[in-house]
């Protein structure tokens, strides 16, 4: 189920990037049902999820507690892509000193690495 759980967050993430946001919320509804089922899914990778869950509604407080929740755990720490949620959700609250320091660390992850 371990992989039931990536491939509906793949397609979540796939609709999340073409701006097709009620499309990704349901894959991603999906993989976190999935999710509960399984063990085997690191418990971080489905708070993240949930983070893009509560963006793609517009629940921006709650998606920045989830992505906040998710890049501060050791195990998902260094994930590219949370923190570059956490920067832009920190757009979406028109934070942009700490939007600006997430992308920064993404391009700094990404390229140094």
């Amino acid at each position: 189920q371990a992989d039931d759980f990536d491939f509906l967050k793949l397609l979540g993430n796939l609709y999340f990037l073409i701006d097709k946001p009620k499309t990704a919320y349901g894959y991603y509804k999906r993989a976190v049902e999935v999710a509960r089922d399984d063990p085997a899914v690191n418990p971080i990778a489905v708070t993240h999820i949930e983070g893009r869950m509560a963006h793609t509604r517009g629940e921006f407080e709650l998606a920045l507690d989830k992505f906040l929740a998710s890049t501060s755990s050791t195990t998902f720490r260094n994930h590219v892509g949370a923190v570059f949620d956490l920067g832009c959700c920190f757009m979406a609250l028109e934070q942009w000193d700490q939007a600006q320091d997430a992308f920064t660390r993404t391009l700094e992850m990404w390229f140094c690495s």
